[in-house]
């Protein structure tokens, strides 16, 4: 992976951070992340304006952040600040410090915010329906989407910071009466409400180990909303927090507070459910500068297509074993078949791992990488088609099984199986699957090697066909034309 083709530096209420991408353009990955812990936001609470020697050391952070931006030869660097800057009546002493630096910073409007917080989901999420709830330490954002559109948004001064203030009680009212007096925020209710922001990841963080979530991925994680009693409750004992050591100690403060935001706004759209999102205004910077072209783009498969060119040995077409492999799979619907092709996009992961444990690799591989436009059923999916393909034995846990369905589990057995078969027809090069036509009918599952690829006939082949054919219900056929 080359290092740095984009970045991002957002000075935020709590920190100054920078993220530095890498991967295709539809589905960057983040490939380094530091913060500098300059708290703008309680500065400003604390004083009415930014104190020079809180400006001081922003800028001195961007002035780093700058310079490893030029080392990893990042040639697309935003800068933005939201709303400490934008609140701060001295603001933009801070931006005018760091034009003397030569250091370009944009100062994001409360809209603008809003927008990158709903491109960030949709991002990761296209299929959102919802909205999308960014929470900072000086602001709250809103923003409807749906069908891969942005609607109706909101700015609102309820961050973290704002809210240490405020007896809890009160919360719900506060958040109630500040949508009240935006007129023209339509709420549609029933949808689901993605949560945006470092703290309410924190909040999720507690979700997934209260409710014993066997997988701690965040991304796409959902919560109900009759869960998030419990959590106000656990959030309130932050000594018991602290001792579980899976929350970042600066986060803990705003916890309680953070939930019974989570639970007004919840209660407010009446949300069908809560959903951490992977994505938020730095991801939704880099969106909004993609074509048309690149917008539509599936994002699973974008992320694994790059990975999988990237580490293959002979540089594998993913696509071309999915094509290979679909007259076996015709009823798959569409969301069945953009796992099937992430999975074919990584056929050729482990080839740099130990034979013995190539199976795990793959497994683990799916269930942690780092993909986006993916949701916590379909990386079950996805590993348990590349523990197969990997010739894995056994099965996975029973409590990430538990997670998807156990009929989508047995369909995803049988196209690791048809991957297994392709690897070892022609080597994993992918040039004997265009003559090598693999079909089925009623009674059999027919591999007919045509050619030149007749010459790739032998026992092995058929003896990865017979049990992709079995697990079909069908008999084996091997046919050299």
């Amino acid at each position: 992976m080359i290092a740095g083709q984009r970045g991002v530096i957002d000075i935020g209420s709590n920190a100054i951070r920078f993220v530095a991408y890498a991967g295709a353009p539809r589905a960057p990955v983040p490939i380094y992340n530091e913060k500098s812990p300059v708290s703008l936001g309680q500065s400003l609470l604390d004083t009415g304006k930014l104190p020079p020697e809180t400006i001081t050391s922003a800028v001195q952070g961007l002035v780093r952040f700058v310079r490893l931006a030029a080392m990893m030869q990042i040639v697309k660097l935003r800068i933005v600040a939201t709303a400490a800057v934008r609140d701060a009546p001295n603001g933009k002493e801070l931006i005018a410090a760091a034009a003397d630096r030569g250091i370009k910073v944009d100062l994001l409007t409360g809209d603008q915010e809003a927008l990158a917080a709903g491109m960030g989901v949709l991002s990761d999420a296209p299929w959102a329906n919802g909205y999308v709830g960014d929470l900072g330490g000086g602001s709250l954002e809103l923003v409807r989407v749906n069908d891969g559109k942005l609607g109706d948004r909101i700015s609102l001064p309820m961050g973290t910071l704002r809210l240490r203030g405020v007896d809890e009680g009160d919360v719900a009212a506060k958040v109630a009466a500040a949508i009240d007096a935006e007129r023209g925020f339509h709420i549609d209710p029933g949808l689901d409400l993605h949560l945006v922001g470092g703290t309410w990841r924190a909040l999720m963080r507690l979700g997934q180990h209260f409710t014993g979530h066997p997988l701690d991925i965040l991304a796409n994680y959902a919560l109900s909303p009759e869960q998030l009693p419990m959590l106000i409750d656990k959030a309130h004992d932050e000594d018991a927090i602290r001792g579980l050591k899976i929350v970042p100690a600066q986060r803990i403060p705003a916890i309680a507070h953070s939930a019974q935001l989570a639970a007004a706004l919840s209660g407010i759209l009446q949300s069908k459910r809560l959903i951490a999102s992977a994505g938020g205004i730095r991801e939704g910077l880099l969106y909004d500068v993609l074509t048309k072209t690149q917008r539509g783009e599936d994002p699973l498969i974008a992320c694994t297509r790059h990975e999988g060119e990237r580490i293959s040995r002979f540089g594998l077409s993913g696509d071309a074993i999915d094509d290979w492999m679909a007259p076996l799979f015709t009823d798959d619907a569409p969301a069945d078949r953009r796992v099937r092709n992430a999975a074919c996009q990584l056929a050729d992961c482990t080839w740099q791992i130990h034979p013995e444990h190539r199976a795990a690799h793959a497994r683990d591989m799916a269930l942690f990488g780092n993909w986006v436009g993916i949701e916590t059923h379909d990386r079950v999916r996805l590993a348990v088609t590349l523990h197969t393909a990997h010739g894995g034995k056994g099965r996975m846990a029973d409590s990430l099984m538990a997670l998807a369905d156990p009929e989508a589990l047995g369909r995803a057995r049988q196209w690791g199986l048809a991957i297994r078969l392709a690897m070892r027809l022609d080597a994993g090069t992918g040039k004997g699957l265009a003559t090598a036509p693999l079909l089925i009918d009623t009674e059999r599952v027919t591999l007919t090697l045509k050619g030149k690829t007749a010459r790739l006939q032998a026992d092995s082949v058929f003896r990865r066909l017979k049990p992709l054919a079995n697990s079909l219900g069908r008999e084996a056929a091997l046919v050299a034309d």
